[in-house]
């Protein structure tokens, strides 16, 4: 946010605190996104459309961490980008457009579960708006000192701003998840991209 970048309106809640469901009913009203702060996957994400929730997402978000985050839920289309390490330099990767067909959101059911998604890699999007989305991407990468590969979500609102949801330091790395999905469609075969992975850490690492 301090470099220009939008993120959604957010607090940081502990899971075993009072006061957590009061801070966030006083500060956000649904709908809102509660999740844990630090884990993958989206496991314990609650989509939150009614204040009487709010305690029960904290609670389903807390079985994955002390930390739960709270933030105001963004309507807009979701997509996301991987940024890739080659020698040394930072390449933003070919985005995709993410389309859950298991709810709303992007969740751990519309990941995992059979046709839960549809993965759209080019994004069927103004080619100004596709280089917006590496562009943010690649900036986020180097604000964060992230190295070797990332992947950001965003979400794309109707009046074209990019919200940055999270940055994926770890992201799935299956021949069929985002990352590889995009290496490929710019002509990085599965191998050759564990490969650069593998050289940049070598590099960065001894």
């Amino acid at each position: 946010s301090q470099n220009g970048l939008l993120t959604p309106e957010s607090i940081l809640v502990k899971r075993d605190d009072p006061y957590s469901e009061w801070a966030v009913q006083k500060n956000f009203s649904p709908p809102l996104v509660i999740k844990p702060a630090d884990r993958g996957s989206s496991v314990g994400v609650s989509l939150v459309a009614a204040q009487n929730k709010v305690k029960e997402a904290i609670a389903r978000a807390g079985n994955y961490s002390e930390s739960v985050l709270a933030q105001r839920f963004i309507k807009g289309r979701e997509v996301t980008c991987g940024v890739l390490e080659i020698n040394g330099v930072a390449i933003p990767l070919v985005p995709t457009e993410i389309i859950p067909k298991q709810g709303i959101i992007f969740d751990y059911r519309a990941k995992y579960e059979i046709s839960g998604s549809e993965e759209i890699t080019p994004p069927n999007l103004p080619k100004k708006t596709v280089k917006n989305i590496q562009m943010i991407a690649l900036k986020a990468h180097k604000l964060l000192g992230c190295s070797g590969m990332s992947r950001t979500d965003m979400i794309l609102t109707e009046e074209g701003n990019l919200y940055i949801l999270e940055l994926n330091t770890v992201p799935g790395m299956t021949e069929t998840s985002l990352l590889p999905q995009q290496a490929a469609k710019m002509g990085i075969s599965f191998p050759q991209l564990l490969e650069i992975i593998i050289q940049s850490g070598l590099k960065k690492h001894g």
